[in-house]
Protein backbone atom coordinates (compact mmCIF):
# COMPACT_ATOMS: atom_id res chain seq x y z
CA UNK A 1 0.00 0.00 0.00
CA UNK A 2 1.45 3.32 -0.96
CA UNK A 3 1.25 6.76 1.67
CA UNK A 4 0.82 9.88 -0.03
CA UNK A 5 3.23 12.69 0.76
CA UNK A 6 3.22 16.38 0.71
CA UNK A 7 4.56 16.64 -2.74
CA UNK A 8 1.92 14.20 -4.12
CA UNK A 9 4.63 11.16 -4.62
CA UNK A 10 4.33 8.02 -3.04
CA UNK A 11 5.89 6.29 -0.94
CA UNK A 12 5.71 2.52 -0.61
CA UNK A 13 4.41 0.91 2.81
CA UNK A 14 4.52 -2.29 4.73
CA UNK A 15 0.99 -3.48 4.75
CA UNK A 16 -0.37 -4.74 8.30
CA UNK A 17 -0.76 -8.85 8.32
CA UNK A 18 -4.51 -8.52 8.95
CA UNK A 19 -4.33 -6.46 5.29
CA UNK A 20 -2.22 -9.05 3.54
CA UNK A 21 -4.85 -11.83 5.09
CA UNK A 22 -7.60 -10.08 3.75
CA UNK A 23 -5.88 -10.04 0.14
CA UNK A 24 -5.55 -13.62 0.17
CA UNK A 25 -9.01 -14.68 1.80
CA UNK A 26 -10.20 -12.36 -1.48
CA UNK A 27 -7.80 -14.27 -4.03
CA UNK A 28 -8.96 -17.98 -2.62
CA UNK A 29 -12.55 -16.95 -2.42
CA UNK A 30 -12.31 -15.74 -6.26
CA UNK A 31 -10.30 -18.37 -7.09
CA UNK A 32 -13.40 -21.09 -5.59
CA UNK A 33 -15.88 -19.26 -7.00
CA UNK A 34 -14.22 -19.73 -10.38
CA UNK A 35 -14.13 -23.33 -10.07
CA UNK A 36 -17.62 -23.84 -8.60
CA UNK A 37 -18.99 -21.24 -12.20
CA UNK A 38 -16.64 -23.70 -14.28
CA UNK A 39 -18.36 -27.15 -12.88
CA UNK A 40 -22.12 -25.47 -13.04
CA UNK A 41 -21.33 -24.32 -16.59
CA UNK A 42 -20.03 -27.87 -17.22
CA UNK A 43 -23.20 -29.53 -15.81
CA UNK A 44 -25.70 -27.92 -17.76
CA UNK A 45 -23.55 -27.79 -20.48
CA UNK A 46 -23.78 -31.71 -20.44
CA UNK A 47 -27.54 -31.65 -19.48
CA UNK A 48 -27.94 -29.59 -22.74
CA UNK A 49 -26.30 -31.61 -24.82
CA UNK A 50 -28.28 -34.44 -23.58
CA UNK A 51 -31.53 -32.50 -24.27
CA UNK A 52 -30.31 -31.66 -27.82
CA UNK A 53 -29.57 -35.67 -28.84
CA UNK A 54 -32.84 -36.31 -27.29
CA UNK A 55 -34.76 -34.25 -28.98
CA UNK A 56 -33.06 -35.51 -32.07
CA UNK A 57 -33.75 -39.29 -31.57
CA UNK A 58 -37.16 -38.14 -30.80
CA UNK A 59 -37.40 -36.19 -34.52
CA UNK A 60 -36.16 -39.07 -35.88
CA UNK A 61 -38.05 -41.86 -34.34
CA UNK A 62 -41.39 -39.62 -35.03
CA UNK A 63 -42.87 -41.30 -31.47
CA UNK A 64 -42.01 -45.05 -32.72
CA UNK A 65 -39.41 -47.08 -30.77
CA UNK A 66 -37.01 -46.65 -33.32
CA UNK A 67 -36.40 -44.56 -36.32
CA UNK A 68 -37.38 -46.08 -40.17
CA UNK A 69 -33.83 -46.29 -40.72
CA UNK A 70 -33.51 -48.67 -37.88
CA UNK A 71 -35.31 -50.91 -40.36
CA UNK A 72 -33.10 -51.62 -42.62
CA UNK A 73 -30.18 -52.94 -40.27
CA UNK A 74 -32.57 -55.28 -38.80
CA UNK A 75 -33.85 -57.49 -41.89
CA UNK A 76 -31.31 -59.11 -43.71
CA UNK A 77 -32.08 -57.35 -46.98
CA UNK A 78 -31.40 -54.10 -45.55
CA UNK A 79 -27.63 -55.10 -45.13
CA UNK A 80 -25.32 -52.74 -46.83
CA UNK A 81 -23.45 -54.38 -49.94
CA UNK A 82 -19.84 -54.13 -47.92
CA UNK A 83 -21.40 -56.41 -45.26
CA UNK A 84 -22.53 -58.89 -47.95
CA UNK A 85 -20.12 -61.98 -48.27
CA UNK A 86 -18.83 -61.68 -45.18
CA UNK A 87 -21.29 -63.08 -43.22
CA UNK A 88 -21.64 -66.66 -45.25
CA UNK A 89 -21.26 -68.80 -42.05
CA UNK A 90 -22.92 -67.83 -38.40
CA UNK A 91 -24.85 -65.40 -39.80
CA UNK A 92 -27.55 -63.62 -37.56
CA UNK A 93 -29.23 -60.35 -37.93
CA UNK A 94 -28.01 -59.70 -34.37
CA UNK A 95 -24.37 -60.33 -35.86
CA UNK A 96 -25.00 -58.09 -38.75
CA UNK A 97 -26.12 -55.22 -36.15
CA UNK A 98 -23.33 -55.49 -33.99
CA UNK A 99 -20.71 -55.57 -36.89
CA UNK A 100 -22.06 -52.07 -38.34
CA UNK A 101 -22.54 -50.72 -34.81
CA UNK A 102 -18.74 -51.17 -34.29
CA UNK A 103 -17.86 -49.93 -37.57
CA UNK A 104 -19.99 -46.31 -37.01
CA UNK A 105 -18.10 -46.10 -33.60
CA UNK A 106 -14.68 -47.20 -34.15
Amino acid sequence: MNQRTKAGTSTPSVAPPAYEGLVTGIAQLLDSARHIFARAVNSVMTATYWEIGHRIVEFEQGGKSRAEYGKKCSTPSGISPDQKGQTASGFSVAKAIRKTLSRNLL
